[in-house]
């Protein structure tokens, strides 16, 4: 039973996963930048992590692989 779990939680989050994914794909497709809005899931759905250097800048790694660093003055 506990292997039986431990798949179909490994199902569960690949369906989560695949939701966030198709969400991507919708939004990218109509993504007019002029009109975007922030919203918790679409900033999910889009990146896939963010990096802050030392010096201030910050990188956003996008879930197709895009990157887009920007610099952070003070």
């Amino acid at each position: 039973m506990a292997e039986h779990a431990t798949v179909v939680a490994e199902i569960q989050s690949k369906h989560n996963r695949l939701a966030a994914y198709r969400y991507y794909q919708q939004e990218t497709a109509n993504l007019d930048v002029h009109k975007l809005e922030f919203s918790p899931y679409l900033c999910v759905a889009l990146l896939d992590k963010g990096t802050v250097d030392v010096d201030g800048a910050v990188t956003f790694r996008f879930r197709d692989g895009r990157e887009q660093e920007i610099a952070i003055s003070s």
